[in-house]
Parts: structure tokens; C-alpha cells; sequence
């Protein structure tokens, strides 16, 4: 039996300390729990949280690849 990803591979998520990543650079851990070492659950970056960023003038991006999220 094949554990379930839950994460998305072309989304972006935060997680712990303010950590921005994609589903693709995610760990294993988060990957398929959702939740990162610390065991807090990550947030995906939805439209309406990149609209509440973009009001900032903070574009979230992956902390490894870079990788943004389209508007």
C-alpha cells in the first residue's frame, strides 16, 4: 500500500518559524502528514492568503527553489 501525499507539488505552503516551501522541496515528513518536524501543520498559500501577502509587498516563494505561486 502507497502512503498518500497530501501536499501539491506546484503549491506553496508555510510551515514552522515562517518557513516557505513548495510541495515539491517539502520533507518526507510533511509531504505525507501535512504537518513538519515540529508536528505543526503546514498552511498552503491560497489566493486569498497571496492577495493578503501582496498587500504587504511580500511575494511568498520556496526558500529552496524559488518557485511562485501564479495570482
Amino acid at each position: 500500500m502507497d502512503a498518500k501525499k497530501l501536499l501539491k507539488p506546484d503549491a506553496l505552503y508555510f510551515g514552522d518559524n515562517g518557513r516557505c516551501f513548495c510541495g515539491d522541496c517539502a520533507g518526507m515528513t510533511a509531504f505525507y502528514t501535512g504537518r513538519d518536524l515540529s508536528g505543526q501543520r503546514v498552511m498552503r498559500v491560497t489566493p486569498k492568503v497571496l492577495a493578503e501577502c501582496a498587500s504587504l509587498d511580500f511575494l511568498p516563494e520556496c526558500e529552496s527553489c524559488h518557485k511562485r505561486v501564479a495570482s
